[in-house]
Parts: C-alpha cells; sequence; structure tokens
C-alpha cells in the first residue's frame, strides 16, 4: 500500500499545476472562544487527479475546500493555484475565476426558477460565453450528462440524480478545469448513489478536470479517487496521503481493495474516538 505521512512545517511544498497548500491555518473567530479548525495543512493536487478528502466530522474539510474555492481566506500559510498564490493578480482578475473552479455541493445549488436548461445557460453567461455560442453547448452538455429529454424541466421535477448531474453540467459550462465537490451524493439513495459514482468518473475521464471531493464514505473514496488525503480530528492536519494503485474500474471485493478500506477504516475509527474524548475532555459550564 501506498501511502505517505504528511509534511512537516519545516518541509517546503513545491506549487504545481494545480492546488498546493503549505502549512495552512485557519481558526473560526465568530464566537466567543476562537476555535482552530485547521493547523499546518499541506498538500499537492496535481491537475487531472481526482482526489478525496475523509476525516471525522469537524475536521475542516469544508473549511479546506472553500480555501482552495477562494470562498475563505486562511489565517496563515499559503494556498497556488496553477502556480500561483490564490487571490493574486491573474492576466488581469483576482484568481481564481469562474473559470478556474466550479463548486458542486450536497444540496445542489440550483436555481429553483430556472429550468435545466436556465440552469446551465446561466453557468455559461457567469463565464461570459456569448449567447450565440450557448445553444449548442447546452444541447450537447446535456446530452453527455443524459438531460437532454429534461432540458426544460423546472428542479422540483428531478430525482436527487438528475438535480446533482445537472449541477455538474452548470460547472462544466462554467468552463471549469478544477471541481470542488462538498459529499455531492450524501443525500442520495444508495443505487442512485452508485449511478453517480460511475457516472462522475466518466465525466471526470471524458473531460479531463481535476476533481476535489470529500465524503465521509470509505468505499466511494477508494473507488473514485487517485490519492486520499486523511485529515485528523480537530485541528484538522492531513496525517497521510495514501495513493490508490488499482487499476479501473475498480472492484469493492478486491483483496487489495479490502486493504484499503481497512487501512481507512482503522484511521477514522482512531481519529473519532480522540474526538469523541477531546469534546468529553471539555468541562461542560
Amino acid at each position: 500500500m501506498n501511502t505517505k505521512h504528511t509534511t512537516t512545517a519545516s518541509s517546503k511544498i513545491e506549487p504545481v499545476k494545480g492546488f498546493s497548500c503549505q502549512n495552512v491555518h485557519f481558526t473560526w473567530k465568530d464566537s466567543e472562544q476562537p476555535v482552530d479548525v485547521l493547523k499546518d495543512v499541506s498538500l499537492q493536487i496535481h491537475s487531472g487527479e481526482f482526489v478525496s478528502i475523509i476525516g471525522p466530522s469537524g475536521c475542516g474539510k469544508t473549511t479546506l475546500l472553500n480555501i482552495l474555492g477562494g470562498v475563505s481566506k486562511p489565517d496563515s500559510g499559503t494556498v497556488y493555484l496553477d502556480g500561483q498564490i490564490l487571490g493574486s493578480s491573474k492576466q488581469g482578475v483576482t484568481a481564481p475565476t469562474t473559470s478556474d473552479v466550479g463548486v458542486i455541493f450536497q444540496d445542489y445549488g440550483l436555481l429553483p426558477w430556472l429550468t435545466v436548461r436556465g440552469n446551465v445557460a446561466f453557468g455559461m453567461k457567469m463565464s461570459g460565453i456569448p449567447k450565440n455560442e450557448q445553444k449548442n453547448a447546452i444541447i450537447e452538455l446535456l446530452s453527455k450528462v443524459g438531460l437532454l429529454d429534461f432540458a426544460n424541466h423546472y428542479p422540483h421535477q428531478l430525482s436527487g440524480g438528475m438535480k446533482q448531474r445537472t449541477s455538474i453540467a452548470r460547472a462544466l459550462a462554467n468552463q471549469s478545469q478544477y471541481l470542488l465537490m462538498d459529499e455531492p451524493f450524501s443525500a442520495l439513495d444508495f443505487q442512485t448513489r452508485l449511478m453517480m459514482q460511475e457516472f462522475l468518473t466518466d465525466i471526470w475521464q471524458q473531460f479531463k478536470k481535476t476533481i476535489v471531493f470529500i465524503t465521509h464514505h470509505v468505499e466511494e473514496a477508494i473507488l473514485l479517487s487517485d490519492k486520499i488525503y486523511l485529515l485528523s480530528a480537530r485541528p484538522g492536519t492531513v496525517l497521510e496521503e495514501v495513493t490508490i494503485d488499482l487499476p479501473r474500474p475498480r472492484n469493492v471485493a478486491d483483496a487489495k481493495f479490502n486493504e484499503y478500506r481497512n487501512h481507512i477504516t482503522s484511521y477514522l475509527q482512531k481519529e473519532v474516538l480522540k474526538s469523541f474524548e477531546e469534546q468529553n475532555a471539555i468541562p461542560l459550564g
């Protein structure tokens, strides 16, 4: 099994084509008692990789995703996108732009007053794609995600899987090279989730995107990922980088698949227990 332990504060993460984080720290200051959420997070996500991030609840996975997407800024440390410090000037605009990063949420994030076609067109409009180029591009995209027959349906008329496919199509319409996905399949039933995992793998391979994927589902991470980062209990830091050395398509019954599953599950159990013990050690009142 190919694993690598976290980078220490003295180690240097070199910027790559993709995302690079060097000793990122983030503290929530909204409450009376500041809470350290992330501590010395260092990682690399190369262009074209499918990378999952796993960790116990509250370890800062979503916060890290928000930092990668430019929504939140770290209190210290540096984040690079394509070798450039995130938020610095990039050809006259501030990185990231809508053409750099697309975010796909657990709750889909669709505009309920727009049809499937309208939601995808909205993404293109935000990216500045000329209106005369949108029609054919929308038809092509909806065909690829299997929603052409539902182009005029509204979100409330769609199944969970269809909503998520619409959300992915909108991110693709933005021409986003990087897709950040925050537990996008957690609300789906088992069968739909399996279908969406296969669909996402096809989309990733077809469009050559870079995907950063947050999940609590160990099997899902192993099925989809080139690499998995294991975060500690809060404050989250990278404990281990696990490279998934398995051919695709992957088989959950494979012996090596089971080795990865046991390794990651064992890590999660330890971190969840540590988080539980720390919470119970805090005096109440």
